[in-house]
């Protein structure tokens, strides 16, 4: 019996090929003290120290990404020694992961032009650099920056067979997704307003948003999203359903909490999930003359057989309201 399924030369050369590519870490301080000091210095006074490293040649993809955490928010350093890594003999070329690292610090640092000259640059160049990351992060810092315009031409700019995969309702949903996590959903709100009629958006697209407003506290723009989507025939996913539920309890709109509650129970009763009910209980618990309506949806729960994700905050949000009812 053989004890390699593979044999022992191919794992040397990797292993050999993976030390390569670690970075010297004296060697990394040197540069990035370089590039720090002589940040603002001609061309000619930079390039003359950074020869003086004894620098891997060809540049690798490793370096650059250690480059990339050691100046988070400052572009010029790094983007002095691309500009210098792109000479001969070097000539690097990104790798899609340092394209989206780089894009990442252009932006962390708000040279919003760099950003989008580097991603604009991409598209005509090299269409294999452009991932859904480094789309997430261009548009990301558009938004930021209110550039919303710019973020429309993104999607514009992959237009085309070589971007088919990129230019989709999946993709903007995970753009909403990312700027709603971000409290940007005012500027994804525009942006898919902007792209309605090239990229038309389903059930996901108006749940993000909803959510999104919910969590901002801006409860009548979610009403009216959610008013949107039920005139074009989609329905916001339970995720919605239950931020809805959760900020009309916030605000003390008990009675349309419960009517919402009763409408996921009528519209999706099978998509209902433990924390659709495990919200409500813990709602009614805390509301004077609405225990027993808690314990009626608890009992509905465990009827349902969702009784194994009963947690202990549900469990003692039952007995305080059994306290509290008896004191």
């Amino acid at each position: 019996m053989a004890i390699f399924r593979i044999p022992p030369s191919i794992i040397l050369k990797s292993y050999s090929r993976s030390l390569s590519t670690i970075v010297d870490p004296e060697l990394l301080l040197r540069l990035s003290t370089v590039l720090y000091q002589q940040q603002h210095a001609p061309d000619s006074k930079l390039h003359s120290h950074l020869r003086s490293l004894p620098l891997p040649l060809p540049i690798s993809h490793e370096l650059v990404l250690q480059l990339c955490s050691r100046f988070p928010l400052s572009w010029r350093p790094l983007h002095r020694f691309l500009l210098f890594s792109q000479l001969p003999p070097s000539s690097f070329s990104h790798s899609p992961t340092t394209f989206a690292r780089t894009l990442s610090v252009f932006g962390a640092s708000k040279n919003i032009d760099l950003l989008w000259s580097s991603f604009t640059g991409a598209v005509l160049a090299r269409s294999d650099l452009l991932t859904a990351s480094s789309l997430l992060t261009v548009v990301r810092f558009l938004a930021e920056s209110r550039e919303i315009t710019k973020c429309v031409r993104v999607f514009d700019s992959i237009i085309g067979p070589h971007f088919k995969p990129l230019y989709s309702i999946e993709t903007l949903n995970l753009v909403v997704e990312s700027l709603s996590d971000r409290k940007l959903v005012r500027e994804a709100k525009d942006l898919v307003s902007k792209l309605r009629t090239s990229i038309p958006p389903d059930g996901d697209t108006y749940g993000l948003l909803i959510i999104g407003f919910c969590r901002i506290g801006d409860l009548v723009t979610a009403s009216k999203l959610w008013n949107r989507a039920v005139e074009q025939g989609l329905e916001p996913g339970v995720d919605a359903y239950e931020e809805m539920i959760v900020t009309l309890f916030k605000i003390n709109q008990i009675e349309d909490a419960l009517r919402m509650f009763a409408a996921l129970r009528a519209r999706r009763f099978l998509d209902a999930r433990a924390d659709s009910y495990r919200a409500v209980i813990q709602w009614m618990c805390k509301q004077q003359g609405r225990v027993r309506h808690a314990y009626m949806v608890f009992d509905e729960m465990l009827k349902r057989g969702l009784w194994l994700e009963t947690d202990n905050q549900t469990l003692a949000a039952l007995v305080y309201g059994l306290v509290v009812r008896k004191s």
